[in-house]
């Protein structure tokens, strides 16, 4: 789904953020880096401009998403996965829970973007 629409939407940014916050993700930040690989495929990633994966990080200690979660009043991360949908001002338009197929979204993204 991902790739899907990073061919889609050429302006659209993805940018992961890993977590162990939620104890499902131990693995290493190089260990991360080769499961997105296999997921998105070898073209896709490294190297994309339009797939950002950060270090692992705490959520809290993450100033990304402390911004993101101030525009996203009452509604905070609460399990892997979460998605939010944010505009070129860098302001949260919206947080998608887990259980959110990406593809389930999509009009809101393409609503977004033009």
């Amino acid at each position: 789904q991902i790739g899907y629409l990073l061919d889609t939407y050429p302006q659209l940014v993805i940018l992961a953020f890993p977590t162990d916050d939620f104890h499902q993700e131990p693995g290493t930040n190089e260990e991360i880096a080769t499961t997105v690989q296999h997921i998105l495929g070898k073209d896709r990633f490294p190297g994309n401009p339009n797939f950002v994966l950060f270090s692992k990080s705490s959520l809290p200690l993450n100033p990304i998403y402390q911004k993101l979660s101030h525009h996203i009043h009452g509604r905070k991360v609460q399990h892997n996965f979460f998605k939010y949908l944010v505009g070129t001002d860098g302001i949260a338009v919206q947080l998608y829970a887990k259980k959110t197929a990406i593809l389930d979204f999509e009009s809101d993204i393409k609503n977004l973007l033009l």
